[in-house]
């Protein structure tokens, strides 16, 4: 598998924060110039500085989120993904500003920290004042960077994103009073501290986002040649249209909506929606197939090269998991039972043990594993009892179903459509 890091990813989300902080940094100076700690600050200075932040998250948010989809073009889908990340961030931030401003005065208050009129420190420590000020804006980039996650649209994203954030808050309020002590000046360490929080914010985000994917393509042939795109929902299209997940524009082989790429507990699987347009993988017509590491797809003139983080992919995986979650036709050399089983949408079948219970859920200790989000850690349990099966929910949080109807305890029968939040299992004896 090739290296896992995207660089050109992760630079175009520092630039684009360095840039969005860059740009933010303007209407606050616009306000702030010349005020210095200890100095009074009236109604016009507070509203101010609460637009000056909105705008500055908002950029900030907005650029990181919009080179989500590294292009140099801006395409319809860029600016809605610029508007939204802009509109959450400077949302966002009305109440990061003020929790950040209560943090940093609160803390300067019992540290005993106190200026005079022209700015100078007349009582207290510099460490209380650094401690303060990373704080605050440790506050700020952890909801900058929630913003991001929120605009993304993708639940996993959002504690990315407060992650990388925060780290990426703290960095930028360490660099500010050493640039502002080195400059001695107010103007100068607000620039390079709001370009450093947004540059620290776009790549953090961006490194933990990389670090965390579990599943991704990468464009090698075509208009779009050496993107990417993350495989992050449990239903991906692929296609023309703006809508799409994948999308690959400027070829008219490709269909609007010309597949989707499914994700059935640790599987991927495409599937042909484009009505028998042309899906190839390896070079052979499919209309589905499981994907595995390093497959190429061929669709239109665009060729794209699966790529599943060796962690997901099953590597290395305890040999009672492999054994528990083996597909039914190895599972009598395995030393269990072909029947009864669960058998998912791509056919995969996961036997039941009659001897003991099965436990179901997303931690690689159940003895069926589904890596989807919407799978609970311990999600259900399958027992034998008085020669039959019963399907148990263990408190998920998305809840157990058999066919629509949400329960606790039920007995299985064969044909019974078995719901764990997004994933569907039929019951075979």
């Amino acid at each position: 598998m090739e290296a896992e890091l995207n660089r050109r990813q992760l630079f175009l989300k520092g630039l684009a924060g360095f840039v969005g902080g860059a740009l933010g940094w303007m209407p606050i100076e616009l306000v702030m110039h010349g005020h210095r700690l200890g100095q009074a600050v009236g109604p016009a200075l507070i509203l101010g500085n609460f637009i000056g932040q909105a705008i500055l998250a908002g950029l900030i948010g907005g650029l990181v989120l919009a080179v989500e989809l590294p292009l140099v073009v801006i395409t319809p889908q860029i600016k809605r993904r610029l508007l939204r990340g802009f509109v959450i961030c400077a949302v966002l931030s009305l109440f990061s500003t003020y929790l950040s401003d209560r943090v940093f005065n609160s803390v300067l208050q019992w540290g005993g920290v106190a200026f005079s009129a022209q700015g100078e420190m007349v009582h207290g420590s510099i460490i209380v004042l650094v401690t303060a000020r990373v704080m605050g804006w440790a506050i700020a980039g952890a909801l900058i960077g929630l913003g991001v996650g929120i605009a993304s649209l993708v639940v996993a994203n959002v504690v990315k994103g407060g992650l990388g954030g925060l780290i990426g808050g703290v960095v930028g309020g360490l660099s500010f009073d050493a640039i502002s002590a080195a400059t001695q000046g107010g103007m100068a360490a607000r620039f390079f501290g709001f370009s450093a929080v947004g540059l620290a914010i776009g790549l953090f985000i961006g490194l933990v986002h990389e670090l965390t994917k579990t599943a991704w393509l990468k464009v090698e042939q075509g208009r779009l040649r050496g993107r990417e795109f993350p495989l992050e929902k449990s239903v991906i299209g692929v296609g023309r249209a703006e809508e799409n997940d994948v999308g690959l524009f400027g070829d008219p082989a490709v269909r609007p909506r010309h597949a989707q790429i499914v994700r059935q507990g640790r599987d991927y699987v495409i599937k042909d929606v484009g009505g028998g347009a042309g899906l190839l993988v390896n070079g052979q017509a499919v209309s589905s197939a499981t994907l595995h590491e390093n497959d190429r797809i061929s669709i239109g003139n665009y060729e794209l090269r699966f790529h599943l983080r060796k962690a997901a992919s099953g590597a290395g995986m305890p040999a009672q998991v492999a054994r528990h979650t083996a597909p039914a036709s190895r599972a009598s050399a395995l030393g269990t039972t072909a029947r009864p089983r669960l058998i998912d949408e791509s056919g995969h079948e996961f036997p039941l043990r009659s001897d003991a219970s099965t436990r179901l859920g997303r931690e690689t200790d159940n003895e069926v594993v589904l890596m989807m989000p919407s799978v609970s850690r311990y999600h259900a349990v399958v027992e034998p009892r008085d020669g039959g099966f019963f399907l148990k929910d263990l408190g998920s949080h998305n809840g157990t179903y058999v066919g629509e109807q949400r329960v606790s305890e039920a007995q299985l029968h064969d044909g019974d459509v078995v719901g764990l939040g997004d994933v569907r299992l039929v019951f075979r004896v």
